[in-house]
């Protein structure tokens, strides 16, 4: 009896370079335009910017406070349960949030509402975001002042973008949310579910940087027609900053092709 012949295997190369790509590209669909960069360029970018990204992580996980103060993921005294009664009810915390102003929160309120969230899956983050400085004093607030209101005043915006929880964009300029381009200073990123504070959760991880972004689920968009997720950016786990991610399901229909979700 003779044997069965062997599937073809698929063609390693041609895969590979399918994967990193060659050249940036872009999508254009509907009005919208989605420029997309090669894997390569993500990494060579990281290696060009990384005495700036070094100085981000050193400052933000270490100053001005002593680095054992606010260990939020691991100091006993700061568990949900021992939480301060937040000065605003959780649900107007929600709402003013809501409203994507300029509006200054306490960061322990920030906390108790991150608590009482649920965790998104790596599935429920796949898609294109814009983002919103939420203010409390933090470095990102920093950020806010040097980058995000001088974007505002000429009509861009920035926010992230997810093809499937091993490939993503952690920052991304919208130009009249028609225009999306990627800037890959800080590299690629995965979204592996991870637990913090007791409550598992997708958490946009760095590829090349001491960072991540910690997600629960603001609104689940089945009311407004517009998800918003309540981010935390964490270096080396010292608190760094909040901000939203706000849907936009005009875009994603764009690139729909484009997205891998976990079958898990």
């Amino acid at each position: 009896m003779s044997k069965p012949s062997p599937q073809r295997q698929p063609f390693i190369l041609e895969n590979t370079l399918a994967r990193i790509g060659l050249l940036p590209w872009a999508r254009i669909r509907g009005g919208f335009i989605q420029v997309l960069a090669p894997e390569w360029l993500y990494d060579l970018a990281v290696y060009f910017c990384w005495p700036v990204n070094w100085v981000i992580a050193a400052i933000a996980s270490r100053f001005p406070s002593r680095y054992g103060a606010n260990d939020w993921p691991l100091d006993a005294e700061l568990v949900p349960a021992k939480l301060a009664k937040p000065e605003l009810p959780l649900q107007e915390i929600r709402e003013i949030i809501r409203r994507r102003d300029d509006t200054r929160l306490v960061d322990g309120d920030l906390w108790a509402l991150f608590d009482s969230l649920p965790g998104p899956t790596a599935n429920d983050m796949m898609g294109n975001w814009r983002g919103k400085v939420v203010r409390t004093g933090s470095w990102l607030d920093v950020a806010a002042a040097l980058l995000e209101e001088p974007l505002r005043a000429i009509g861009v915006q920035w926010g992230k973008r997810f093809f499937s929880p091993y490939r993503g964009d952690p920052f991304i300029l919208l130009f009249g949310e028609s225009v999306i381009l990627p800037v890959p200073v800080w590299g690629n990123v995965s979204m592996p579910e991870i637990s913090i504070r007791g409550k598992l959760g997708a958490a946009m991880t760095y590829d090349h940087q001491p960072w991540k972004d910690h997600f629960r689920v603001l609104d689940d968009g089945k009311s407004s027609g517009r998800r918003m997720m309540l981010g935390n950016w964490m270096s080396r786990e010292k608190n760094g900053g909040w901000f939203t991610l706000e849907g936009l399901p005009e875009l994603d229909q764009q690139i729909q092709d484009l997205l891998v979700r976990s079958p898990y």
